[in-house]
């Protein structure tokens, strides 16, 4: 986590960490104070809290759990994309899994160009991205179980 926010170029500053799970909060909320007082956090149990510190304050950064009760993840992304006062806020995702329950196994996947993609190249990309995922479906489904580990 502290990584990714020294990547985002937050490595001090006011963070919002919005998790239900309190064992979370505590968890993120040492890791940050461990930081010899480089930041200051701030706490939200759901995304509708979270909307309301962000009403309030401004963080350099959020940590957002996405599987929540009443406003979840996705719902304050969409709520937070439309005020232009928050949606640059760097984010950094936080969840162990996805709206299906399933465990997240992936880190991260980004796509960068120097000069940036046209909508050719994103398509192309978006196009291979998902015959890969579908594959990959594909050969772990019970048709085809997958080879074990060893």
């Amino acid at each position: 986590m502290l990584a990714a926010l020294s990547q985002l170029g937050v490595d001090s500053g006011t963070v919002l960490i919005v998790d239900d799970e309190p064992d979370a909060l505590q968890l993120f909320g040492r890791m940050l104070a461990s930081k010899s007082g480089r930041y200051r956090v701030l706490l939200a149990r759901d995304g509708e809290e979270a909307l309301q510190v962000l009403s309030a304050h401004k963080p350099d950064a959020i940590l957002l759990d996405l599987i929540m009760p009443n406003v979840d993840g996705f719902e304050f992304l969409e709520r937070r994309a439309r005020n232009p006062e928050w949606h640059d806020i760097p984010l950094v995702i936080t969840s162990a899994q996805d709206p299906a329950g399933h465990a997240i196994v992936s880190k991260a996947l980004a796509v960068t160009a120097k000069d940036g993609l046209s909508t050719r190249q994103l398509l192309a990309g978006i196009e291979a991205l998902t015959r890969s995922l579908s594959s990959a479906g594909q050969m772990s489904s019970p048709e085809h179980p997958e080879a074990p580990a060893g």
